[in-house]
């Protein structure tokens, strides 16, 4: 409803703009994975997107976009102090999903030459059009180019 007089109809427009301002800010955030979901929550996170007087502003229980989660399934579990990039259609957070993990300062890229690199703890998976690396432990699994070591 418009307001009646001048004064209030500004104060409307000043409200709508800052409502439109704040959501245009919050459809992509960075944030930092704070907290890890257990039982009803699994799968779920909540990430730290600022820190306002020293107290953290963490968004709601989100779920993460994932590769494959039909008839394939591929299942990333983030851990705690992962970057994270949080998008939400309407700027509002509480629709938010985790979109993706993002390198940062304290979560630097290790690999820069292989296709295809996983690695959990200290183990690795390194697969290119040469062949593939498996090291588990003091175990190396390595098939390249019709040869298996």
């Amino acid at each position: 409803m418009i307001p009646s007089n001048l004064p209030d109809q500004v104060s409307d427009l000043y409200f709508r703009i800052a409502e439109i301002e704040r959501r245009a800010r919050n459809r992509k955030r960075k944030g930092t994975v704070a907290e890890v979901g257990t039982g009803e929550n699994a799968g779920k996170y909540r990430a730290q997107l600022s820190d306002q007087k020293g107290r953290p502003f963490l968004t709601g229980w989100l779920k993460t976009r994932q590769l494959g989660a039909g008839g394939v399934k591929i299942d990333i579990m983030l851990t705690k102090g992962e970057q994270v990039d949080i998008i939400s259609e309407s700027g509002d957070l509480t629709d938010a999903q985790i979109d993706f993990s993002t390198y940062s300062d304290d979560n630097k890229r290790e690999n820069d030459n292989t296709p295809l690199h996983i690695k959990i703890g200290e183990t690795v998976l390194a697969v290119s059009g040469d062949g593939v690396t498996i090291k588990a432990g003091t175990a190396t699994f390595t098939a390249d180019s019709g040869h298996l070591a």
